[in-house]
């Protein structure tokens, strides 16, 4: 996980580095957030259809996460009703939900493919990144949401059917490959 975190300062530096203007950082901010839930449910979706059992079920678990995360997310945000940077009119600015997918997004994969860990985690620390750099989130409400996406689907690949009660990560009996709910059903928070 170290070297993913590494990776991702490097990642988040060059992109910095890279941005004379800013309107250069918010270019590459604004592509890099707009990419995120199409290259989530993407990866995720390609993996529940067309892996094999274990890419399947880390695709299951990945969309488990995802979606616990973002509903602990959006509850968060209207519990606690802070602004955001950039519209202090905003009450939805705590925590980042972006940040809290990528981050679930990161966990679960590296943690079923740990060489995909300075990838993802760069990924996921770009998309910090570009929630700062758009003034979208303070700190807090980003490393909120890199903690709140980290544990829960921590939670959710240690748990036998996820944090949804089995309705998306079912569990397995060995040599049983399960199909997980219509992909239609997993779009319900995006």
């Amino acid at each position: 996980m170290w070297s993913g975190l590494r990776a991702g300062l490097l990642i988040c530096a060059a992109l910095g580095a890279a941005c004379p203007t800013v309107a250069d950082g918010d270019a590459i901010a604004d592509a890099i957030s707009d990419s995120l839930r199409p290259a989530v449910v993407g990866t995720l979706s390609a993996m529940v259809v067309a892996g094999n059992d274990e890419m399947s079920d880390t695709g299951r678990y990945g969309f488990d996460a995802v979606i616990a995360s973002s509903l602990v997310a959006e509850g968060l945000k209207r519990a606690t009703d802070q602004p955001r940077p950039n519209d202090p009119e905003a009450n939805d600015g705590f925590p980042s939900g972006h940040v809290t997918t990528a981050f679930a997004f990161a966990r679960v994969l590296s943690h079923q493919y740990p060489d995909t860990a300075p990838y993802v985690y760069g990924y996921a620390l770009a998309t910090a990144w570009s929630r700062l750099e758009l003034e979208r989130h303070d700190w807090v409400q980003v490393l909120a949401g890199a903690a709140l996406g980290t544990w829960l689907a921590n939670e959710s690949v240690h748990r036998e059917g996820g944090l949804l009660f089995g309705m998306v990560a079912p569990e397995r009996r060995p040599g049983e490959r399960r199909r997980g709910p219509p992909m239609a059903m997993l779009s319900f928070t995006w």
